[in-house]
């Protein structure tokens, strides 16, 4: 219960804002469903407030013509002159294979690296300044670390969706370096294994991959916002214009420390302590139909709750479902999400045979709610693409991955539900570590 509140009538809503009780003034806004006859907390508002670390890669990519998006590297070619990204092949060495390390014409190509500055005052901190790179004396050259068989960029993409840049930075009076920058500033940790895998995948480290960040609610960086409404209030006044859908909101009882700037208001939770108040004398909009980013114009906006349009999630719609993405909204006008899920088969940590005759289906949520059918073994990206936990691959993290990248004695066939090795002729076994004599 609380007294010098306000509240307002919205077509079947009654719309309550701040108001006093137990020594607490506060700031929170309801909204009471006639037809419904329910209770519904207005938690989420059109802007918000953002930390700074909350940054926009997808911006700054546009923003940023220097920006290219990376390509996948090339295919190996073959001592037969034939390309092919299959790895039991004969290939040429790498310095004959155009596109990778070691390179004549990129003698000191370093990678890509998250900041190109603070890399070359690392490498002034390993070499002296004043030493160039080719000399007939005895002094260190400078050189690339970057292993042999290294994709060069451009062509050095290990997932869609990177972007980075080429600066020239001066190393000392004569030598000028080409240093390789990201333009994006995430990391996420896709699949391909791990030591924690039991086994399982191509690597043995986890692997981190660049990719874009952006200024959403709920991404990295975006965790911690406030949204933007009136500080905390009691016996203030307003009026709804219908015409346009509009509450005002003006003056009120307010604490003194609370910020207008931020919407952030003192610690209220001690009922013996009285904070100290003042009357403010500022005025507030709060659009009844106005949603986060329009729903990123791919969803429709009712009662200030985005609905999203089908391939589009989250609280403003800006995300891309990912295969395997089923979504549905609760009576709370909640959007509830499983994504990268599968049904019809369920994995466990044997499983490493060839098996036929199963079939995937969709999932769906469960009647009456409570969740989802099926399983799920990776994260949406919120761009489209699935990040499978290891062992699993496949565009929905559907399928078991082949054990110990087949040992390097075959390539691995991805097939729902567990993948299986193609072995190289002379080996067998599920890994392909048995060696058949002739």
């Amino acid at each position: 219960m609380r007294t010098d509140h306000l509240m307002v009538n919205s077509r079947d809503l009654l719309i309550l804002n701040g108001g006093f009780s137990d020594n607490h003034i506060f700031n929170d806004t309801w909204y009471f469903n006639i037809t419904e006859n329910r209770w519904l907390e207005k938690e989420s508002f059109v802007h918000a407030f953002f930390q700074a670390d909350c940054t926009d890669d997808v911006t700054t990519i546009q923003d940023d013509s220097e920006c290219v998006e990376l390509e996948f590297p090339r295919p190996l070619i073959t001592v037969n002159g034939e390309t092919s990204n299959i790895g039991y092949q004969q290939t040429l060495p790498f310095s004959q294979q155009p596109g990778y390390t070691p390179d004549s014409n990129q003698p000191l190509y370093f990678g890509i690296v998250d900041d190109a500055d603070v890399f070359v005052a690392a490498l002034h901190a390993e070499h002296p300044s004043n030493i160039a790179l080719y000399t007939n004396g005895n002094a260190k050259l400078l050189q690339s670390k970057i292993s042999d068989g290294t994709p060069i960029a451009p062509e050095a993409a290990t997932a869609p969706r990177q972007y980075a840049k080429k600066r020239a930075i001066q190393y000392n009076d004569t030598l000028v370096l080409d240093i390789w920058e990201w333009c994006t500033s995430a990391k996420g940790e896709p699949t391909r294994g791990s030591v924690t895998d039991g086994g399982f995948g191509r690597s043995n480290y986890t692997i981190y991959i660049p990719q874009p960040k952006r200024q959403a609610v709920g991404w990295d960086g975006c965790r911690e916002l406030r949204w933007v409404y009136p500080p905390s209030r009691s016996a203030h006044r307003g009026v709804f214009v219908e015409k346009y859908g509009q509450m005002i909101i003006y003056g009120g009882l307010s604490y003194s420390g609370a910020d207008h700037a931020s919407g952030a208001h003192p610690f209220t939770g001690f009922l013996n302590v009285t904070q100290e108040t003042r009357v403010v004398e500022d005025m507030w909009t709060y659009g009844i139909d106005v949603c986060p980013k329009n729903c990123s114009n791919v969803g429709i906006c009712t009662d200030g709750f985005c609905k999203c349009d089908p391939g589009y999630y989250g609280l403003d719609c800006s995300n891309i479902t990912c295969p395997g993405t089923t979504c549905f909204y609760d009576e709370d006008n909640t959007q509830r999400c499983k994504h990268c899920c599968y049904d019809g088969f369920t994995h466990n940590i044997e499983d490493d045979e060839y098996t036929t005759g199963v079939a995937k289906v969709p999932c769906k949520p469960f009647e009456g709610g409570g969740g989802f059918t099926g399983n799920s073994n990776g994260v949406c990206d919120g761009f489209g693409t699935c990040q499978c936990a290891p062992p699993f691959v496949g565009e929905d993290c559907s399928i078991k991955d082949c054990a110990n990248d087949c040992s390097g004695n075959g390539y691995c066939s991805l097939e729902f539900p567990v993948a299986r090795c193609i072995c190289k002729e002379g080996y067998k076994g599920k890994s392909k570590k048995e060696f058949i004599f002739p």
